[in-house]
C-alpha cells in the first residue's frame, strides 16, 4: 500500500511540475529550451529527447520532394509514432527495472564492437557515419540498450511461449511459392532520342523517324551496343547505356508487363516520355534460383519465428500500458 501510495505521490509530484513548466517553460534568451511532452509512471519524456530523436527523420523527410504541406503532415505523423514509441520503450525498461533485467555498460561495449567489426568500421568511421545521419555515438548507444534488453525480454517473457507448427511453415511456402521458385532477372540496355525544346509535331515527326530507323538497322542485324554509340554521336544527339539486371518488381508497369513477353534480344517499340522516344533492348534473362520446402524451411521458420516474437512483444508491452500510467502533452 506504502508503495502505491508513494507512485501516485510522485505521479502527482510531476503533474504538478508538469503544470508549471507549461506555464512558465524554461527560458534562454528568449527561446524555449526544454518541456515534458510525456509522464509514464514516474519517469517523463522531454521535448529535448524526442526532438533528438526526430533529427534523422525530419532530414530525410526535408529532402524529398513533398509539398510543404505534405511535409507538415508526415512530419506530425512521425513525430507522433516517435512518441509512442518512446513511451512505449520507458514502459518496457520500467518493467525491466522490476523484473531485475539489467543492460550493462559493458554488454553495450561488446555489442558495439561486433557491430563495428561486421560492419568494418572504425570507431571514428562510425562516429562520422553517425554525424552524417544526423545521429550521436550517446543515441546509438541508446538504441543498443533497448536492442539487448529486447533480446534479454525475449528470452524471459516471449521465447518460451513461441512454437512454430510444420502446418505453418507449409502455409508460408505456399503463400510465398512464386518467391521462393525464384524470380528471373531482366537484363536491359535503352536508347533515347530526345525532342528539341518547344517541339512541334514536324519535329517529333522527325525523331519518330529516326528511332524507325534505329530499329531497322538493329532487324538487319546491327548490334545494339553500337546502335547506343551511334544515338549517342553529335550528329543524332541521343542517349543509352547499360541498364543492368533488374526484376520485374523494379520496372514500370507498362514496362514490366511488357518485358515478360519478351524473348532474349528483343527490341520494343518506341515508348514516349516527356522528353522525346525510347526503345528498350532486352539482352539476357537471367533465370531465377529456386528452393523447395525443404531448403526453405529453415529460412520460413526464422521469418515466422521473429513474427512472431515481435508481436508477442507488442502484445506484453501493450498490456503493460494499459496498467501504467501514461499522459501525453500536445
Amino acid at each position: 500500500m506504502a508503495g502505491t501510495m508513494k507512485k501516485y505521490y510522485l505521479i502527482a509530484f510531476l503533474s504538478a511540475l508538469l503544470a508549471l513548466m507549461v506555464a512558465s517553460p524554461v527560458l534562454a534568451d528568449g527561446e524555449l529550451v526544454d518541456r515534458i511532452v510525456a509522464i509514464v509512471n514516474t519517469d517523463v519524456v522531454m521535448l529535448s529527447e524526442l526532438e533528438t530523436r526526430m533529427i534523422p527523420v525530419m532530414s530525410q523527410i526535408q529532402a524529398s520532394t513533398l509539398s510543404e504541406e505534405d511535409k507538415e503532415k508526415l512530419v506530425y505523423q512521425e513525430r507522433e509514432e516517435m512518441l509512442r514509441s518512446m513511451v512505449s520503450s520507458l514502459i518496457a525498461r520500467q518493467e525491466c527495472e522490476k523484473l531485475g533485467v539489467k543492460v550493462l555498460e559493458e554488454e553495450i561495449d561488446a555489442y558495439m564492437e561486433r557491430f563495428k567489426q561486421a560492419s568494418s568500421l572504425t570507431d571514428e568511421a562510425l562516429r562520422n557515419q553517425l554525424k552524417r545521419d544526423g545521429l550521436t555515438m550517446e543515441m546509438l548507444r541508446s538504441q543498443v540498450r533497448d536492442t539487448i534488453l529486447f533480446l534479454k525480454l525475449k528470452n524471459t517473457e516471449v521465447d518460451s511461449k513461441i512454437v512454430v507448427t510444420e502446418k505453418e511453415i507449409q502455409d508460408y511456402y505456399k503463400e510465398h511459392e512464386e518467391e521462393y521458385a525464384g524470380q528471373k532477372q531482366y537484363h536491359l540496355r535503352y536508347i533515347l532520342l530526345p525532342y528539341p525544346e518547344n517541339a512541334t509535331q514536324e519535329d517529333k515527326d522527325a525523331v519518330a523517324k529516326t528511332m524507325g530507323e534505329i530499329i531497322a538497322m538493329h532487324k538487319a542485324g546491327e548490334a545494339f551496343p553500337s546502335l547506343i554509340e551511334n544515338a549517342a554521336s553529335e550528329k543524332v544527339g541521343g542517349s543509352g547505356g547499360d541498364l543492368g539486371l533488374f526484376f520485374v518488381s523494379d520496372l514500370t508497369k507498362d514496362l514490366g508487363d511488357l518485358v515478360v513477353t519478351m524473348a532474349a534480344g528483343d527490341i520494343t517499340s518506341p515508348m514516349p516520355v516527356d522528353q522525346g522516344l525510347q526503345i528498350f533492348w532486352l539482352e539476357e534473362i537471367k533465370p531465377g534460383e529456386g528452393r523447395n520446402l525443404e531448403q526453405a524451411t529453415e529460412e520460413i521458420q526464422m521469418v515466422l519465428y521473429n513474427n512472431q516474437v515481435q508481436a508477442k512483444y507488442n502484445q506484453w508491452v501493450s498490456e503493460l500500458e494499459k496498467s501504467s500510467y501514461v499522459k501525453i502533452i500536445r
